[in-house]
């Protein structure tokens, strides 16, 4: 009987271990997740550079109409 419940406790054990490890192996890969986002967070263009880069082009167009090049 109390070796029974020794081989019933080893099993749990694994199986707890088991289970601990696959919850570390999902908090790594939650966190590589994060990671990675922020990574492409900081890749990412910020709001002031998308606004320039649309005047810019805005300026280029009106720019054109202003003074059309014009080929005879």
């Amino acid at each position: 009987m109390v070796q029974e419940q020794k081989a019933k406790a080893r099993i749990l054990q694994s199986i707890l271990a088991a289970e601990d490890a696959e919850e570390a192996e999902r908090k790594v890969m939650k966190m590589t997740e994060h990671e990675e986002l922020a990574l492409e967070a900081e890749e990412a263009p910020d709001a002031d550079e998308v606004i320039q880069a649309i005047k810019d082009s805005c300026d280029e167009c009106i720019e054109q109409v202003i003074n059309p090049v014009l080929f005879f």
